[in-house]
């Protein structure tokens, strides 16, 4: 997931990529070792050219969050895309990593047996529940029959937030005056039951919610619009209308939301979830889109052509 200013002055990164240095601390060399090791175990490539990584000598020095195969494919990404990034990927991973986000599947509501477990709250295949536990397999993504508007959450009233799924009550705020932190904090702010499978389903908004009031520098927070980017994106695609709740909690804020992934249909389109969110879905890797368009940063243009106003 990249999340990015939506902004014309675009600010040059501070800081400069770096590789590794043969003269770091013993423990920090065997980090990046490992790192390195992990990421070629599970298939990760070269960010560059998606070479075979090599040592631990190709990690990004400033930020410590991308790879490469090698010192001129290194060069080349900082020239093309990185330079822009660098100063945010720094920024992001020193606030949190993926394991401690407050808004990740909660482990409370995921049982071993999640099939099993979604069959109990009578949910299991059922409306925007159907991509869980693997289901729905013979549709492609973004390919799921539409279900009646009063389907779509199958849940009683009770375990639904307003105003994502129901209408707000009378004094309810849709916004919260405060940061919500973590669940404890979403769920008595919206009035919800503690065994409430919900959060499930909104892990989603939730933490690009996290990463925007957390993660993010205050002077890319006060924009009043923002471009984030969904990369790998599958059961996402037919779980839009979740997207709402990031518009809901943060209303100042245009979102243009990108959807993009290898499992991206060709020319998908869907309804905007919120009138403060625009969606954009782009086919292939993020990476290699920027290439063939010959951009710092991808731009989709029928995003781009949609209103703002």
């Amino acid at each position: 997931m990249t999340v990015s200013p939506n902004t014309t002055d675009k600010a040059e990164a501070s800081t400069t990529a770096t590789t590794a240095s043969s003269n770091a601390p013993v423990a920090d060399k065997k980090r990046v070792q490992a790192a390195v090791a992990a990421h070629r175990q599970a298939g990760y490539k070269c960010v560059q050219c998606r070479g075979t990584l090599k040592s631990e000598k190709t990690l990004c020095g400033a930020c410590r969050g991308v790879f490469y195969c090698s010192k001129p494919c290194q060069e080349q990404h900082w020239r093309s895309n990185h330079k822009i990034a660098c100063e945010l990927y720094k920024h992001i991973l020193s606030k949190s990593t993926t394991d401690d986000l407050p808004f990740s599947f909660p482990k409370r509501v995921k049982p071993s047996k999640y099939e099993e477990w979604l069959q109990q709250q009578n949910i299991l295949d059922k409306g925007i529940w159907r991509r869980e536990a693997g289901g729905s397999t013979k549709y492609a993504y973004g390919e799921l029959p539409p279900v009646p508007a009063n389907e779509l959450w199958a849940l009683p009233e009770s375990a639904l937030p307003a105003p994502l799924c129901k209408p707000l009550a009378k004094k309810q705020a849709a916004a919260p005056s405060e940061v919500l932190k973590n669940w404890a904090d979403y769920y008595s702010f919206r009035q919800l039951p503690a065994d409430s499978p919900i959060a499930v389903i909104l892990s989603l908004p939730l933490t690009l919610y996290h990463v925007i009031t957390e993660c993010l520098p205050e002077r890319i927070q006060k924009r009043k619009e923002l471009r984030i980017y969904l990369l790998g994106a599958e059961k996402e695609l037919d779980q839009l209308p979740v997207l709402a709740e990031l518009a809901h909690l943060l209303p100042e804020t245009k979102f243009h939301i990108t959807l993009v992934g290898p499992k991206v249909l060709d020319d998908m389109k869907a309804d905007d979830p919120h009138p403060n969110i625009r969606l954009a879905f782009r086919r292939g890797h993020y990476h290699e889109l920027c290439q063939l368009e010959g951009s710092k940063r991808l731009r989709p243009a029928n995003l781009d052509k949609k209103s703002t106003n």
